[in-house]
Protein backbone atom coordinates (compact mmCIF):
# COMPACT_ATOMS: atom_id res chain seq x y z
CA UNK A 1 0.00 0.00 0.00
CA UNK A 2 1.16 3.13 -0.99
CA UNK A 3 0.46 6.43 0.99
CA UNK A 4 1.57 10.19 -0.19
CA UNK A 5 0.90 12.99 1.85
CA UNK A 6 -0.68 16.26 0.49
CA UNK A 7 -1.16 18.55 3.53
CA UNK A 8 -4.37 17.75 4.66
CA UNK A 9 -5.37 14.58 2.79
CA UNK A 10 -2.83 10.98 2.42
CA UNK A 11 -3.45 9.08 -0.62
CA UNK A 12 -3.82 5.51 1.04
CA UNK A 13 -3.85 3.79 -2.52
CA UNK A 14 -2.94 3.93 -5.83
CA UNK A 15 -2.58 1.00 -8.56
CA UNK A 16 -2.26 1.54 -12.32
CA UNK A 17 -4.80 -0.09 -14.72
CA UNK A 18 -4.31 -1.29 -18.14
CA UNK A 19 -7.40 -1.51 -20.10
CA UNK A 20 -7.95 -1.66 -23.85
CA UNK A 21 -11.27 0.63 -24.13
CA UNK A 22 -10.26 4.11 -24.01
CA UNK A 23 -9.55 6.82 -26.77
CA UNK A 24 -7.13 9.17 -27.26
CA UNK A 25 -9.38 11.59 -25.77
CA UNK A 26 -9.66 9.56 -22.37
CA UNK A 27 -12.90 8.78 -22.84
CA UNK A 28 -15.09 5.28 -22.24
CA UNK A 29 -15.46 3.14 -25.60
CA UNK A 30 -16.96 0.24 -23.54
CA UNK A 31 -18.66 1.16 -19.61
CA UNK A 32 -19.46 -2.19 -18.70
CA UNK A 33 -15.81 -3.54 -18.96
CA UNK A 34 -13.91 -0.41 -17.59
CA UNK A 35 -16.37 -0.18 -14.67
CA UNK A 36 -15.44 -4.33 -14.24
CA UNK A 37 -11.94 -3.89 -14.49
CA UNK A 38 -11.80 -0.62 -11.81
CA UNK A 39 -14.83 -2.07 -10.11
CA UNK A 40 -12.62 -5.74 -9.28
CA UNK A 41 -9.99 -3.23 -8.20
CA UNK A 42 -12.03 -1.46 -5.64
CA UNK A 43 -13.63 -5.14 -4.18
CA UNK A 44 -10.02 -6.28 -4.25
CA UNK A 45 -9.34 -2.92 -1.74
CA UNK A 46 -12.17 -3.78 0.41
CA UNK A 47 -12.92 -0.17 1.11
CA UNK A 48 -16.85 1.03 0.99
CA UNK A 49 -16.38 4.13 -1.82
CA UNK A 50 -18.69 6.33 -2.73
CA UNK A 51 -17.68 9.38 -4.58
CA UNK A 52 -15.08 9.32 -7.65
CA UNK A 53 -13.10 12.47 -8.76
CA UNK A 54 -11.94 12.91 -12.09
CA UNK A 55 -8.67 13.96 -13.76
CA UNK A 56 -7.84 14.34 -17.65
CA UNK A 57 -4.95 15.87 -19.58
CA UNK A 58 -5.05 14.79 -23.29
CA UNK A 59 -4.72 17.81 -26.50
CA UNK A 60 -8.19 18.15 -26.76
CA UNK A 61 -7.75 19.95 -23.06
CA UNK A 62 -7.46 23.74 -24.07
CA UNK A 63 -5.68 25.64 -22.01
CA UNK A 64 -5.01 29.65 -22.68
CA UNK A 65 -3.92 32.66 -21.26
CA UNK A 66 -5.82 35.56 -22.48
CA UNK A 67 -6.37 39.56 -22.04
CA UNK A 68 -9.60 41.25 -22.27
CA UNK A 69 -11.22 44.24 -21.87
CA UNK A 70 -12.26 45.23 -18.08
CA UNK A 71 -15.72 46.72 -17.83
CA UNK A 72 -15.76 46.12 -13.96
CA UNK A 73 -18.88 43.88 -14.68
CA UNK A 74 -17.84 40.92 -13.37
CA UNK A 75 -20.62 39.19 -14.96
CA UNK A 76 -19.26 40.12 -18.90
CA UNK A 77 -16.02 38.05 -17.88
CA UNK A 78 -17.32 34.52 -19.31
CA UNK A 79 -19.41 36.29 -22.32
CA UNK A 80 -15.34 38.48 -22.93
CA UNK A 81 -14.00 35.38 -22.78
CA UNK A 82 -16.01 33.98 -25.08
CA UNK A 83 -16.01 36.16 -28.02
CA UNK A 84 -12.18 36.07 -27.56
CA UNK A 85 -11.90 32.63 -28.18
CA UNK A 86 -14.32 32.38 -31.35
CA UNK A 87 -12.12 35.25 -32.83
CA UNK A 88 -9.02 33.11 -32.99
CA UNK A 89 -9.77 29.82 -32.67
CA UNK A 90 -11.66 27.97 -35.06
CA UNK A 91 -13.99 25.43 -32.68
CA UNK A 92 -17.33 25.45 -31.75
CA UNK A 93 -17.14 27.45 -28.11
CA UNK A 94 -20.98 25.79 -27.44
CA UNK A 95 -19.48 22.10 -27.47
CA UNK A 96 -16.81 23.12 -24.39
CA UNK A 97 -16.66 23.65 -20.82
CA UNK A 98 -15.41 27.01 -20.17
CA UNK A 99 -13.37 27.66 -16.53
CA UNK A 100 -11.43 30.40 -16.12
CA UNK A 101 -9.01 32.02 -13.34
CA UNK A 102 -8.60 35.99 -12.84
CA UNK A 103 -4.87 36.50 -12.97
CA UNK A 104 -4.51 39.95 -13.36
CA UNK A 105 -7.12 43.20 -13.14
CA UNK A 106 -5.30 46.50 -14.50
CA UNK A 107 -7.72 49.68 -15.44
CA UNK A 108 -8.21 48.88 -18.80
CA UNK A 109 -7.69 45.43 -19.26
CA UNK A 110 -7.94 41.52 -17.24
CA UNK A 111 -5.59 38.78 -17.49
CA UNK A 112 -7.54 35.40 -17.45
CA UNK A 113 -6.10 31.78 -17.41
CA UNK A 114 -8.92 29.62 -19.63
CA UNK A 115 -9.60 26.05 -19.80
CA UNK A 116 -11.29 24.12 -22.42
CA UNK A 117 -12.53 20.57 -21.86
CA UNK A 118 -14.84 19.06 -24.69
CA UNK A 119 -18.35 18.22 -22.98
CA UNK A 120 -18.22 14.84 -24.38
CA UNK A 121 -15.41 14.25 -21.44
CA UNK A 122 -17.96 15.32 -19.00
CA UNK A 123 -20.67 13.15 -20.09
CA UNK A 124 -18.51 10.30 -20.81
CA UNK A 125 -17.36 10.27 -17.24
CA UNK A 126 -21.05 10.64 -16.18
CA UNK A 127 -22.00 7.86 -17.95
CA UNK A 128 -18.94 6.20 -15.82
CA UNK A 129 -19.76 6.99 -12.72
CA UNK A 130 -23.18 5.59 -13.08
CA UNK A 131 -21.75 2.09 -14.34
CA UNK A 132 -19.64 2.25 -11.40
CA UNK A 133 -22.31 3.44 -8.60
CA UNK A 134 -20.52 6.21 -7.22
CA UNK A 135 -21.27 9.79 -7.55
CA UNK A 136 -19.00 12.29 -9.34
CA UNK A 137 -18.24 15.28 -7.71
CA UNK A 138 -15.19 16.68 -9.62
CA UNK A 139 -13.71 16.87 -13.20
CA UNK A 140 -10.32 18.57 -13.49
CA UNK A 141 -7.12 19.00 -15.19
CA UNK A 142 -4.25 16.98 -13.90
CA UNK A 143 -2.26 19.79 -12.58
CA UNK A 144 -4.81 21.32 -10.33
CA UNK A 145 -7.57 18.49 -8.76
CA UNK A 146 -6.27 17.88 -6.18
CA UNK A 147 -5.24 20.93 -4.98
CA UNK A 148 -8.60 22.27 -6.21
CA UNK A 149 -10.68 19.54 -3.92
CA UNK A 150 -8.79 20.23 -0.80
CA UNK A 151 -9.19 24.38 -1.14
CA UNK A 152 -13.12 23.71 -2.24
CA UNK A 153 -13.64 21.27 0.74
CA UNK A 154 -15.24 18.91 -1.63
CA UNK A 155 -13.26 15.83 -0.12
CA UNK A 156 -15.80 14.44 2.57
CA UNK A 157 -12.29 13.21 4.29
CA UNK A 158 -13.73 12.42 7.87
CA UNK A 159 -16.24 10.26 6.99
CA UNK A 160 -15.28 8.25 4.04
CA UNK A 161 -12.62 7.26 1.37
CA UNK A 162 -12.80 9.09 -1.61
CA UNK A 163 -11.83 7.91 -5.16
CA UNK A 164 -9.73 10.20 -8.20
CA UNK A 165 -9.70 8.31 -11.26
CA UNK A 166 -7.44 9.49 -13.80
CA UNK A 167 -8.35 7.30 -17.17
CA UNK A 168 -5.48 7.42 -20.11
CA UNK A 169 -5.45 5.16 -23.27
CA UNK A 170 -2.46 3.38 -22.30
CA UNK A 171 -2.77 3.42 -18.65
CA UNK A 172 -5.23 4.63 -16.07
CA UNK A 173 -4.36 5.56 -12.18
CA UNK A 174 -7.02 4.52 -9.48
CA UNK A 175 -6.03 6.72 -6.14
CA UNK A 176 -7.97 6.07 -3.11
CA UNK A 177 -7.55 9.08 -0.50
CA UNK A 178 -8.45 9.59 3.43
CA UNK A 179 -7.75 11.68 6.14
CA UNK A 180 -4.14 11.72 7.12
Amino acid sequence: MIENYFGKIKVKFTKILDCEYITDMNTVTNFDQVSKVIKNEMSTMKLLLNKVSYTVQNKYIINRNIEIINTNHRQDILGLIKYELIQYMPIDIEEYIIKYKVLEVFPEKINAQVILMPKTIKNNYKELSKHLKLKPIKLGVNFNILQNLIEKDMLDINNELNIILDIKKDRSNLNIIKNK
